[in-house]
């Protein structure tokens, strides 16, 4: 059967599509660094607090998980992970909550997708704290959910046309057998875009 992976680690025999997650989360952490932020919290999909059991077909999960921990690390900060299941208003706002409502709460949080960063600042919001003046959020997509919060999302983008495209472009190779012997591997770029959920940490 024609085979293309999208989001999911390459195997030997197939082609495959992904985005550069952990680039993109890197620079999201590293945003926050710079900003002075030293209590991180992060809320990811469920299964991926343990990066050393996380199924190898979960891209996304584990790459985003990394990069996070990448720069985070490298500043010698230790972030407060949760995790919550792909049900954001069900979910994620029960695991916001217990990050949040509490005397040593992070002063920002990296979010596995746009719909956690939306559910986490309504959360923060209702516990009376201001996005960004007490707490930063930053999500992950680039969704038009970024743009349509208020206020509006700090991200990262994602090109999800061209991943569709180019998923399209190799399936009609491998259908009509003009693939390349070796499997294409397309790594796309991702890149941070800087909006107003995101400011200085609170002294």
């Amino acid at each position: 059967m024609p085979l293309v992976s999208v989001d999911r680690y390459p195997t030997p025999t197939t082609p495959s599509v992904n985005v550069d997650d952990r680039a993109g989360a890197r620079a999201a952490a590293q945003h926050l660094v710079d900003l002075g932020h030293t209590r991180v919290g992060i809320i990811t999909l469920r299964a991926s607090v343990d990066v050393e059991h996380v199924p190898n077909q979960n891209w996304p999960t584990q790459e985003r998980l990394l990069g996070w921990r990448d720069a985070l690390e490298a500043a010698g900060i230790e972030p407060i992970v949760r995790a919550a299941r792909y049900r954001p208003h069900l979910d994620v706002e029960p695991v916001a909550r217990e990050l949040l409502d509490r005397p040593d709460r992070p002063t920002a949080v990296l979010c596995f997708s746009d719909a956690y960063a939306v559910a986490t600042m309504q959360v923060a919001q209702s516990l009376g704290l201001r996005v960004p003046e007490d707490i930063s959020i930053v999500g992950y997509d680039d969704s038009p959910l970024a743009s349509a919060s208020t206020p509006r999302l700090t991200t990262v983008h994602q090109d999800v046309a061209t991943k569709g495209e180019e998923a399209i472009r190799l399936l009609m190779a491998v259908m009509s057998d003009q693939a390349p012997e070796e499997p294409e591997r397309v790594l796309l770029p991702a890149s941070l875009v800087v909006r107003e959920s995101t400011a200085p940490a609170p002294t």
